[in-house]
């Protein structure tokens, strides 16, 4: 299986784990996408998602009603699956980095040390592949 086909897979099992009681008051779907460990080489997308409740619950802390609905930090960070995390999703993970040790983006501590320019753009190109595909 391409780590494509099974992103799109997870993130719609991750959903599938919004408790139904919850589900009709969703408003938005979120994928945040963070390097585990710091390391761009190692990105994960936690799955998650905000409900009109929590904007109405956090309005009084926002500068305004659009802040409180898009700003991530007043979210409800809520976690129903991190995508290619090495602790919890190792398929994934395996998937994740088979696809990038078969392209040239791939780059060793080694390389890093030696020209981190060179490795910081490759890790610009590993990041938006990933957004991409997750």
């Amino acid at each position: 299986m391409s780590f494509e086909d099974y992103a799109k897979s997870y993130v719609v099992q991750a959903l599938e784990r919004t408790p139904r009681e919850v589900a009709p008051n969703v408003y938005v779907v979120s994928l945040f996408v963070y390097d585990e460990d710091d390391d761009p080489r190692y990105l994960t997308a936690m799955v998650g998602f905000n409900t009109e409740k929590r904007v109405a619950e956090t309005r009084t802390d926002a500068s305004d009603a659009d802040e409180a609905r898009w700003n991530f930090a007043l979210w409800l960070q809520n976690e129903l699956g991190v995508l290619a995390d090495r602790r919890v999703d190792r398929e994934g993970a395996a998937l994740r980095q088979q696809l990038l040790h078969n392209t040239t983006l791939w780059y060793s501590d080694e390389e890093e040390d030696a020209d981190l320019e060179a490795a910081m753009q490759k890790a610009e190109q590993i990041t938006s592949g990933f957004v991409r595909c997750s």
